[in-house]
């Protein structure tokens, strides 16, 4: 089977640092991005690419996540609820008499303040 090129215009400068592979699959459209200075990469995927403004909207999404990496916090609420960050792992008490212990990634970096932890 031979590929068919096309040129799709960008709605949005990626800049030259990021790599974007757009494949189709079974009339489905897949971009793939990656920084070629960070390694992160993102991908999604899209029914159709006529829509301009959507393409533009989860590009800057994909963009966003690649270039300062995966942010998620969440604030533990509860009696006795407790984290806290220990010789490489991430322990969490709740509602149980032992802690969860979680191994934090060499590539990832959590901070715990009171109940909030961020990674």
């Amino acid at each position: 089977m031979e590929a068919i090129k096309t040129t799709l215009k960008l709605p949005v400068d990626i800049g030259k640092d990021v790599e974007l592979v757009c494949r189709s699959i079974k009339n489905q459209f897949f971009f793939f991005l990656k920084n070629k200075n960070t390694g992160l990469s993102a991908w999604f995927c899209l029914d159709s690419i006529d829509s301009e403004k959507e393409i533009t909207r989860k590009i800057m999404k994909s963009l966003e996540a690649i270039e300062s990496g995966f942010m998620n916090n969440f604030t533990l609420k509860g009696v006795g609820y407790k984290a806290s960050t220990e010789n490489g792992f991430l322990k969490l008490r709740v509602g149980k008499p032992e802690s969860i212990d979680y191994k934090i990634p060499d590539n990832m970096h959590v901070r715990v303040t009171g109940s909030t932890v961020n990674g």
